[in-house]
């Protein structure tokens, strides 16, 4: 799905707390989109960033925030089953799209280095995301979980328009990694053996 982002004025985030959230919400914000978001996490370091912006709103909460004045609504890779703020978008038309897809039409304006594998990733996420950093300038990094955080910096995404590197932790789980990034510049394979097997059916399925 093309999603034209000059194009948006206004969207809503269910999610926004995610890493892969929060960059969304960060770089549409710097192109003068209005953001608001909402996420069941209002305990995690990102969470009380979009709060003190006034950014996180309570989905316990009367959901006027979810209106027509929206260009769309961006939802996680896996919504919460009868979701209201999704049911509510659906009843007024609006379009939704997947968080993921977003983040892959941002990742085109980036030079972008895929880390994937069952396992590794994190760690060679921070090593790669490291050295730029000492060769050039901080650059753009996403990890895939708030507990995975950079200690260098202290955060756990990272969004630095001066730089053109996009470092990126690929999840493969329900194939969102081909959402997130649907054209790598550079990829790193750290290693391949069968996992996420509630998704994934075979070896040869997840390979």
């Amino acid at each position: 799905m093309e999603i034209d982002i000059s194009k948006l004025n206004k969207i809503h985030i269910i999610g926004i707390c995610s890493n892969f959230g929060s960059f969304v919400a960060e770089y549409l914000l710097s192109k003068g989109i209005e953001i608001t978001g909402s996420d069941m996490n209002h305990e995690s370091q990102n969470a009380y960033k979009w709060k003190n912006a006034g950014i996180l709103v309570d989905p316990s909460d009367d959901l006027s925030y979810i209106n027509n004045s929206l260009d769309l609504v961006a939802i996680p890779n896996a919504p919460t089953p009868d979701n209201l703020e999704i049911n509510r978008a659906i009843q007024l038309g609006i379009k939704i799209v997947k968080t993921n897809q977003l983040f892959g039409e941002i990742s085109k304006n980036f030079e972008v280095i895929s880390v994937s594998g069952t396992a590794g990733k994190s760690s060679v996420t921070s090593m790669t995301a490291w050295c730029i950093y000492q060769l050039e300038e901080m650059p753009n990094f996403v990890f895939g979980t708030h507990e995975d955080i950079l200690k260098s910096f202290d955060k756990a995404y990272n969004l630095n328009l001066k730089s053109k590197y996009l470092v990126v932790e690929s999840c493969e789980y329900r194939d969102q990694f081909l959402d997130r990034i649907p054209k790598a510049a550079h990829s790193i394979l750290t290693s391949v053996s069968f996992d996420h097997t509630d998704y994934f059916k075979s070896q040869k399925q997840y390979n």
